[in-house]
Order: C-alpha cells, then sequence, then structure tokens
C-alpha cells in the first residue's frame, strides 16, 4: 500500500461511505484494509464491502443500493466458558451512523442479552452463507 501511494497501513478513502482513494476512482478499499474511524472486526468489514459494492453499482450507471449502515451492537459474555446459551451477558451498542456516535450500554447481566447474541449470530451466518442451524 505504501509503495503505491495508497496510504500507510491502511488505504486512504474519501469516507466511510465513499471508498473510493483520495487521488483514484477506481481504487476502492474495504474491511481492514481501509482507513475508516471504526473498530476492526467483522461486521464493519462487511458493512465497508456492502457500501464499496454500492459505489461500483453506481460507477456502472446502476441504480440499485444494498442497504447499509454502521451501527451494531456488541455483548460480553461473563462465565461463557463453555458456550453454552444458559450464561449471562451485558449489551453495549455503538451507533456510528450519527456524528458524534452515539454510545450505549446496560451494565446489568441478562440472559436474554446471551438469548439475542445467539439469534444475531444465526441470522448472520444465514445471510452470509444461507447457513440455518437446526
Amino acid at each position: 500500500m505504501e509503495e503505491a501511494g495508497l496510504g500507510k497501513g491502511f488505504i486512504d478513502v474519501r469516507s466511510p461511505q465513499d471508498l473510493r482513494h483520495p487521488k483514484y476512482d477506481d481504487i476502492l478499499s474495504a474491511g481492514d484494509a481501509a482507513k475508516l474511524p471504526f473498530p476492526k472486526n467483522q461486521e464493519i468489514a462487511f458493512e465497508s464491502a456492502m457500501f464499496a459494492s454500492n459505489k461500483i453499482m453506481e460507477m456502472e450507471g446502476l441504480t440499485e443500493k444494498l442497504p447499509v449502515q454502521y451501527a451494531f451492537v456488541g455483548w460480553a459474555y461473563m462465565g461463557n466458558l463453555e458456550g453454552k446459551l444458559e450464561s449471562w451477558s451485558l449489551q453495549f451498542q455503538l451507533d456510528l451512523t450519527v456524528q458524534p456516535p452515539k454510545p450505549t450500554k446496560d451494565p446489568q447481566l441478562k440472559r436474554d442479552y446471551t438469548l439475542q447474541k445467539d439469534r444475531w449470530e444465526q441470522a448472520y451466518l444465514e445471510k452470509l452463507f444461507g447457513y440455518k442451524a437446526v
């Protein structure tokens, strides 16, 4: 990246929604390679890839757009060494679609948060790979 003049450590982008390089209209970056003001995780990588896809479709003259937003919910498990759904967890959220980003958290441990996390993971696996747990 550095030798090509695209950035240092990460590829520079115009904005989180326009992932083209500032100097080149035909170079896009997404995920961990993109210089984004967000944490590096699979959800941001997936969302940024959809933003890049939308930009490519726009550049090709297509009006179809994939729904995308940089907002996510996270969970922290407590005592979940065996990965059982009986454990309790706490929940935090970060909406990066507003400025400044809006964080929220619930410090109360709840089993329902563990179940929410599992439902989210199952839906995400189905969305990405068509996998559905039985």
